[in-house]
C-alpha cells in the first residue's frame, strides 16, 4: 500500500539542520553536568539527545568522526594527483591503488589504537587528570579514616570512553606528589571499580591491589558486574585490571545513566558477599558508595 512506501530522503538541509540540534543537545547535556543538575534533568536530555540521532540516522545522515572526514579529503586529493603524473600506466595504477590502501589502512589502525585521541585536546586530557587526582584523595581519605580497602564510585569527563577512564584511574593511584601544593592521587592502596555513563554506552573499569588479590580478584568481580548488567567483559582482563562496557538499547529501555546504579549496587553486593564491604545496616558508608556527592567538586 502507499502508506508502507519509503519516505523520501531527506535533503541535505535537512540533515544538516538536525545535526545542528545535536550538537546543541550535547552541550546542554554538557552544561548540565558542570552545572551539577539532578540525575533526571541530565537523563531527560540524554534522552532527547538518543532521539535526535535517531532521527539523523532515519534521514540518512552519519556522525562522523573529523577523522574519517579528513580521510574522505584526503582520498579525493590521492585520486587527482596520480592522474596528472602517471597518466593511467599499469605501473601507475598498481602505485596508486597500493597508496590508497596504505593510507586508508594506517588510518583504520590508528583509529582502532588510538581510540580517538586526536580529539582530545591538552586542555581536557587535563580535566581528565585532575578528576582522577582529586577522587584519588577524596577516596584515599576514606580509607585511612575507616579501613575501607574496596570502593565503588562513579567518574565524569570520560562519559564512557574507557581510555579515558583508564587515565583516571592511573591518576588516582599515582604517587603523592609531597613538594606540591595542592596534593592528588594516592588511591593505589585501595582496590576500586569506577562507572562512567556516555550516550552509546555505560563503562566501567576495576584496579585491585596485588595484595589485596587474595580477597578479590578482579576479573571476576568485572565478569560478576557485566553478567549481572548483560554487559561485554573486555578482552585482556587479568586479577588486577578488567574493563566492561554496558551497550545502550533505546528499544529495550538501556540507558547507560540509569544502568550505572544497578551497576554499583551489583559490584558492591560481590564485595559484601565476600565480607569485603560494610553491610547494609551500617548507614555510615551510605555517602561514599556512589560518590556522586560527595565528589562533586572534583573538577
Amino acid at each position: 500500500p502507499a502508506a508502507a512506501a519509503a519516505a523520501p530522503a531527506a535533503s541535505s538541509a535537512d540533515i544538516a539542520e538536525i545535526e545542528k540540534k545535536i550538537t546543541e543537545q550535547g552541550e546542554l547535556v554538557r552544561k548540565l553536568k558542570a552545572d551539577k543538575a539532578s540525575k533526571d534533568a541530565i537523563s531527560a536530555e540524554v534522552t532527547k539527545l538518543l532521539a535526535l540521532k535517531e532521527e539523523l540516522k532515519a534521514a540518512g545522515g552519519e556522525l562522523a568522526p573529523p577523522a574519517k572526514q579528513d580521510k574522505k579529503k584526503g582520498g579525493d586529493n590521492k585520486k587527482e594527483e596520480p592522474k596528472k603524473e602517471e597518466g593511467g600506466g599499469k605501473k601507475g595504477k598498481k602505485k596508486k591503488g597500493g597508496d590508497k590502501k596504505e593510507e586508508g589502512g594506517d588510518k583504520k589502525e590508528g583509529d582502532k589504537k588510538e581510540g580517538g585521541k586526536k580529539e582530545y585536546d591538552a586542555k581536557f586530557l587535563k580535566t581528565v587528570e585532575k578528576e582522577g587526582g582529586k577522587k584519588g584523595q577524596d577516596i584515599l581519605g576514606v580509607y585511612e579514616m575507616g579501613g575501607l580497602e574496596f570502593f565503588c564510585t562513579t567518574i565524569d569527563t570520560p562519559e564512557g570512553d574507557l581510555h579515558l577512564m583508564e587515565i583516571v584511574l592511573d591518576n588516582m593511584n599515582r604517587e603523592i606528589d609531597e613538594n606540591s601544593e595542592e596534593k592528588r592521587g594516592g588511591a593505589g592502596p585501595v582496590g576500586k571499580m569506577l562507572f562512567s555513563a556516555g550516550i552509546e554506552q555505560l563503562g566501567m573499569i576495576a584496579r585491585v591491589p596485588t595484595d589485596k588479590i587474595h580477597k578479590i580478584n578482579t576479573k571476576d568481580w568485572m565478569a560478576h558486574v557485566c553478567k549481572q548488567l548483560q554487559g561485554e567483559l573486555q578482552p585482556g582482563a587479568t586479577e588486577e585490571l578488567a574493563k566492561g562496557v554496558v551497550l545502550a538499547d533505546k528499544q529495550k529501555g538501556r540507558f547507560p545513566l540509569k544502568m550505572k546504579d544497578d551497576a554499583i549496587a551489583a559490584a558492591i553486593a560481590y564485595l559484601r558477599e565476600r565480607n569485603c564491604f560494610p553491610d547494609n545496616d551500617d548507614e555510615s558508608d551510605d555517602d561514599f558508595v556512589y560518590g556522586d556527592d560527595d565528589f562533586d567538586d572534583a573538577f
